[in-house]
């Protein structure tokens, strides 16, 4: 869960950065700059959100992490990293023109 939620936000910075949207002050605020820019819908922001912090918890170990909690997780939210994916291509990499993906 931890590798899907780092690709998520590696994804959103990447676009951050080449769209020039405005900086985020941490993880979270990086899913609110892309719905903010109408490229993630507001439902995916209430999955991004929480996992930002989830991905916090994985990594420092704030808390000891229960394996039935991120089962669950799992189980509930697996398809919500799917959307995340179809949100980004319908709202971002379709919008693109080939001379900004570097093609000719």
């Amino acid at each position: 869960m931890q590798v899907a939620i780092e690709g998520c936000l590696d994804i959103a910075k990447i676009i951050i950065s080449s769209k020039e949207l405005p900086e985020p002050n941490d993880n979270k605020g990086v899913f609110t700059v892309l719905a903010e820019a109408g490229i993630l819908s507001e439902e995916s922001l209430k999955f991004l959100v929480p996992m930002a912090g989830t991905r916090n918890v994985l990594v420092h170990g704030y808390d000891k992490v229960e394996e039935s909690v991120i089962y669950g997780v799992i189980k509930r939210h697996l398809d919500d990293f799917g959307v995340f994916l179809k949100e980004i291509k319908k709202n971002y990499l379709n919008k693109i023109q080939p001379s900004d993906r570097g093609e000719n």
